[in-house]
């Protein structure tokens, strides 16, 4: 029997979700209590940790598209 094969890929859209993925796992626990003295501008937070997510996924899919080989986008920051 032939073993199947997976493609070893992360492309735009799965960076973007593990990028945001991280980002409500990691702030939506500590970020609220922190920011609730603030009251509305708090919401500015919010966006501002979105469109940095968006940033960091596209630079992420960027990587990945031109270092395909597994774990590329990881060692290629790492060496810098």
């Amino acid at each position: 029997m032939s073993e199947p094969t997976q493609k070893r890929e992360i492309g735009f859209w799965t960076a973007v979700s593990l990028v945001v993925g991280s980002m409500i796992g990691s702030g939506v626990f500590g970020l609220p209590a922190a920011l609730a003295a603030f009251g509305g501008i708090s919401m500015l937070a919010w966006v501002i940790t979105a469109f940095g997510s968006v940033m960091l996924a596209l630079v992420f899919a960027h990587l990945s598209s031109r270092n395909p080989a597994t774990g590329e986008a990881i060692k290629i920051p790492a060496k810098t």
